[in-house]
């Protein structure tokens, strides 16, 4: 009975009973952190960018 029930809810996390929802789940944490390392390598690239930028242009009367 249990195991009827476990394949009538069976999602995309519970498709059996043999670690391929803890590696399903790996996958995704992974991905997500693939994304979010993305994202924040893009927008720490766009900081340095404007940081050179408001140096220069504050050290540029100087000169």
């Amino acid at each position: 009975m249990k195991r009827g029930r476990i394949r009538a809810l069976s999602g995309s996390l519970l498709r059996d009973r043999r670690g391929s929802a803890f590696t399903e789940y790996l996958a995704i944490v992974g991905l997500f952190g693939i994304v979010v390392g993305a994202v924040m390598t893009t927008r720490a690239q766009t900081l340095v960018v404007d940081y050179a930028n408001a140096r220069d242009l504050v050290l540029l009367p100087a000169l």
